[in-house]
């Protein structure tokens, strides 16, 4: 395999990867809500109306796939898109 071949394959893998983290429907609403601003996990989860453990095991799958970012602020960790 040449270095050409290698790179195309891991720009696939990683596309794959970003849309596989986007093929749910409340991933995708947590996108929607973080394009209007950070929040925190709880916080998400409230406007979401979801579970905080569903909401936190889909924002490290976003993050995984490097759609969102953390920071830390105390003890609560704060979520955004990542690039913005």
């Amino acid at each position: 395999m040449t270095t050409g071949t290698t790179d195309r394959t891991e720009v696939f893998d990683t596309f794959a990867g970003v849309l596989k983290a986007l093929a749910n429907g409340r991933r995708l609403e947590l996108i929607e809500v973080l394009a209007q601003g950070e929040h925190t996990v709880d916080t998400l989860a409230t406007m979401t109306d979801s579970a905080v453990t569903t909401t936190s095991n889909h924002l490290q799958a976003l993050k995984r796939a490097g759609l969102v970012a953390t920071r830390r602020e105390g003890t609560s960790i704060h979520y955004r898109l990542a690039g913005g």
